[in-house]
């Protein structure tokens, strides 16, 4: 249990995933991605079977992010828990300390799902004015008691999965539903209230195939995660602007039901609710990297994203500025396959009092 007495609340600290697709098996996961983009997943999925070769492919990305994290200067603490002892992912932590990357040491939180310390982004969700929205479906979390003792500050909440939502200044962007057990079961996300000083913009879900293989079912379903499809940027005059896969569907129906909406409509759709919410709206070309529209932007500025798209990285460089963009020196394709994660799911915003110390 950690003590918050003398913590600042709002105090946070970025972190980077651990590389825990080391010791888990990631063939048993099932298959998804947006609607339309079927084939494009496919042809990655197809490529191999085998759990070897699929984990050297994602250690390399893995590094490849490090390494591109590096030459940025930031070398972002590495999630780590003491459940990861004695493991192939501890060697590569401690590998990786030779080029800058410490330990943030998150072992509070002890009754998970071990693959939580690959996705930082879905653990809590910052909002810019400090308040804190933890997961909602870490049951177990260790921190329970010392949240509960910071009402007001911390709030437990779907929130809390920061793929779900973008956040700047005083606004929170989203879909208009969440999925709180699986794609095919929706809920409204405005039964889910954030702060008074907070403004939301909801805009309409996209549209994903999911695939469970091995007799389980198969169909379309609501995507909650608008980072799989849809990502902000701020520019050097503290502009926002918003960017989107122009493949999108939307309009969820039922499983095995086409969507509502065509692309063509949702675009229009995102640009309708943009104009009004004085954000600049970018239809970006079909992205041909998995997920490569889940880009990072830190603090200063600077982004991180998958080299291989050439037509979206131009026109990330042309919003910030080509010195602000760092390019991975591989593309990342494997990573959103087969664990459904881009750049963006890796590096997070935790508070710091989750924290028990950093090495």
């Amino acid at each position: 249990m950690i003590s918050t007495d003398l913590c600042n609340l709002a105090a946070r600290q970025t972190v980077f995933a651990s590389p825990i697709f080391m010791c888990y098996n990631v063939l048993g996961q099932h298959f998804g991605c947006l609607y339309g983009q079927e084939d494009l997943y496919r042809s990655i999925w197809n490529c191999t079977q085998d759990e070897i070769e699929v984990k050297t492919h994602l250690g390399e990305e893995y590094f490849a992010i490090a390494q591109t994290l590096s030459q940025m200067g930031k070398t972002i603490p590495i999630l780590y828990s003491d459940i990861l002892a004695e493991s192939p992912v501890l060697k590569a932590i401690e590998y990786m300390k030779r080029f800058g990357f410490s330990r943030a040491d998150l072992s509070s939180l002890y009754d998970v799902d071990i693959r939580t310390f690959s996705y930082p982004r879905d653990i809590v969700t910052m909002l810019p004015n400090g308040h804190t929205y933890i997961d909602s479906e870490m049951s177990g979390f260790a921190l329970q008691t010392d949240v509960m003792s910071m009402q007001g500050e911390v709030s437990v909440s779907p929130i809390g999965q920061g793929g779900r939502i973008l956040c700047w200044d005083e606004y929170v962007l989203m879909g208009q539903m969440f999925c709180l057990n699986d794609g095919f079961c929706p809920v409204r996300s405005n039964s889910f209230l954030l702060t008074e000083d907070t403004k939301k913009i909801e805009v309409p879900n996209t549209v994903i195939f999911e695939d469970y293989g091995f007799g389980g079912l198969r169909g379309i379903g609501v995507d909650d995660h608008m980072d799989r499809s849809t990502n902000r940027l701020i520019d050097k005059k503290g502009k926002c602007h918003l960017i989107t896969d122009s493949c999108v569907f939307s309009g969820y129906q039922f499983p095995f039901v086409s969507p509502r909406f065509t692309p063509k409509e949702t675009i229009a759709e995102y640009q309708r609710i943009c104009d009004q919410n004085e954000v600049i709206f970018h239809p970006a070309p079909p992205t041909i990297v998995p997920m490569a529209i889940g880009f990072h932007q830190f603090q200063d500025g600077t982004v991180i994203m998958t080299s291989g798209d050439d037509e979206l990285s131009w026109l990330v460089a042309d919003i910030i500025g080509s010195e602000n963009l760092f390019l991975t020196p591989i593309p990342i394709i494997h990573t959103p396959v087969w664990c459904k994660a881009g750049i963006r799911c890796l590096i997070g915003e935790l508070p710091e009092w989750m924290f028990n110390k950093s090495r």
